[in-house]
């Protein structure tokens, strides 16, 4: 039956992580954010990565900056969901022009993409 009256230095507000968020809070601002991996992330993650080593590619291969290019990628069924999703993207990130069907007579290159050994191939056209 009492009466207290409570300032900001009175309480303390405390945040946790819990289950697939991660959660911070600075200066009254407190932010959550879902940190699962879904299958849709993934493949983008995988497609990322690929725009990644083909644009290295094109530097080792001493390609100039607007070389269009013809790009293999490997079979492996992560890789391909990848182009498959995000082909577009990676050709107009990486100015590829053609599809390679095969890794013969490319400037080729083996990689690990997020866990996934794969090869890549180049060659300008």
């Amino acid at each position: 039956g009492k009466e207290f009256e409570f300032d900001s230095s009175m309480v303390a507000f405390e945040s946790f992580s819990r289950g697939k968020f991660e959660a911070s809070e600075e200066k009254g601002i407190f932010c959550a954010i879902n940190t699962e991996l879904t299958a849709d992330l993934v493949i983008e993650g995988h497609a990322r990565e690929i725009v990644n080593k083909i644009q290295y590619m094109r530097k080792q291969a001493g390609y100039e900056v607007m070389d269009r290019i013809e790009i293999f990628f490997g079979q492996e069924p992560e890789i391909q969901a990848a182009v498959n999703t995000f082909g577009e993207h990676i050709f107009n990130e990486t100015l590829g022009k053609n599809l390679a069907q095969k890794v013969e007579n490319l400037y080729s290159e083996n990689w690990d993409i997020n866990g996934i050994a794969t090869t890549i191939g180049i060659r300008k056209v």
